[in-house]
């Protein structure tokens, strides 16, 4: 097994794990509950447990060096259950399971030195320890029941899947635009819309054109579609700027389809993500929120710009 080097951060994380307490836990003071014996494990997650009691607890993979664990977080589903007296006797400690390699491994967990827990648990990982730049939002059918979806998109900093509420809206911001209070409004190509009906940034209010929602497409990909142009069937173009451009390139809301244009990805940018068309991928450009003003490009409508770290083109999603 190649050799093993743990994510050392560690967090007083209140475990809300459901509980389930028989005799044999009771009478063991103690229960390590992730990773649970045969699990399979991926991403970021946490070695947790409780113990009634505890010196200064440690546990190692593989019989490789100790690690610490923090305790002391509160457990009233233990204390409620009788096993404890106590409430401060949940344990816990943040591990990379990419640090390890795909397959069975050990984990033991010792206080002051004297082992009271063991489980055999499987990895998988994507062949790295940390996976970066990888960006989907796809579509689970008929989960967690019949007749209902759910959506799950990669999240760079579990190193997991997140769930995404099916159907749910959410307002489009910029790091630039979140001092001016602004959100991405869909708008119209009709007679008379601002920008002759180019996306843009306008002050955050509880509008239809200001509510987005994702709808995947396959491979990853999403449509933007938002709450007002879903009747007119419409969805987000990414466009490309230029004078024989559609709005000379700006961004706006066109009829949904199977087009490049209008497949976009969701990339993580620090705590902020960037928005890209399967279009603008091989130009690298990224969606600007943009500023409405004359001396703005295409006078302040959102539009496609060479990617970079930049305030205009860092996102974030909140949610309705």
């Amino acid at each position: 097994m190649s050799k093993m080097r743990f994510n050392r951060r560690f967090t007083s994380l209140a475990m809300c794990t459901g509980l389930t307490l028989g005799v044999t836990a009771v009478q063991a003071q103690s229960f390590l509950e992730n990773p649970a014996k045969n699990a399979l494990v991926s991403g970021i997650g946490l070695v947790s447990g409780w113990k009634c009691t505890a010196g200064t607890l440690t546990f190692t993979v593989d019989g490789g060096a100790a690690n610490p664990i923090s305790y002391g977080t509160p457990r009233s589903d233990v204390q409620d259950a009788g096993a404890c007296a106590g409430l401060n006797v949940g344990f816990g400690a943040l591990l990379n399971w990419g640090l390890l390699s795909d397959g069975l491994h050990t984990i033991r967990v010792f206080d002051d030195g004297v082992e009271f827990a063991s489980a055999e648990f499987i990895v998988t990982t994507f062949g790295t320890d940390f996976l970066s730049g990888a960006s989907g939002i796809y579509k689970l059918a008929n989960f967690p029941a019949a007749g209902l979806d759910t959506l799950v998109r990669w999240d760079q900093a579990t190193q997991n899947f997140q769930l995404m509420k099916d159907g749910g809206y959410y307002k489009l911001q910029t790091v630039l635009s979140e001092g001016r209070g602004e959100c991405l409004e869909s708008n119209a190509v009709v007679a008379g819309a601002t920008l002759d009906g180019a996306s843009f940034m306008s002050t955050c209010e509880d509008v239809t054109g200001q509510w987005w929602k994702v709808v995947p497409m396959g491979d990853g990909y999403v449509q933007l579609q938002s709450m007002l142009s879903e009747g007119r069937g419409e969805c987000l173009e990414g466009n490309a700027v230029a004078e024989t451009s559609t709005l000379g390139g700006a961004s706006f809301m066109s009829p949904c389809g199977n087009f490049t244009g209008q497949a976009w990805k969701i990339y993580p940018s620090g705590n902020y993500f960037q928005l890209q068309t399967q279009d603008a991928e091989g130009r690298n450009e990224c969606l600007e929120g943009n500023v409405l003003a004359e001396t703005s490009t295409l006078s302040g409508a959102s539009f496609m710009s060479a990617c970079g770290d930049f305030t205009g083109q860092l996102w974030k999603l909140v949610p309705r």
